[in-house]
């Protein structure tokens, strides 16, 4: 028992994954989209990180579930924003993207990516 749990990192021995914070991120995100993509883009990240704030804000990507991303994209579809919903889950897999190519997060999204599917 005591093993497996150091073998998984639970007791603090070891290096631990990273993993950073929704808002943490976010802020990394917009600076990147204003200072390498074009004004309208970079404001659209912008307004789609808003919203996504507005479900994911103070949770860690680790705690990230499927069943919160479908919760976020119902609300949305709800509210009447299905277009819109479906970039919003563009930028946050975009974000998630972004992250682990600058090392800040070292998780999988294997468990994410299966619900993010368009609707029709």
């Amino acid at each position: 028992m005591r093993r497996g749990a150091i073998l998984k990192g639970e007791l603090g021995i070891g290096r631990k994954a990273k993993d950073l914070p929704f808002d943490e991120a976010r802020k990394k995100i917009e600076a990147w989209a204003m200072a390498s993509k074009k004004p309208g883009t970079a404001q659209a990240y912008q307004k789609c990180l808003r919203r996504l704030a507005e479900s994911f804000s103070g949770t860690r990507f680790s705690a990230l579930s499927p069943f919160l991303v479908e919760k976020h994209k119902q609300a949305r579809i709800q509210a009447g924003a299905r277009v819109r919903a479906n970039r919003e889950l563009a930028v946050l897999k975009s974000l998630f993207n972004r992250c682990r190519a600058w090392r800040l997060f070292e998780g999988s999204l294997s468990r994410l990516i299966a619900t993010w599917q368009p609707e029709p």
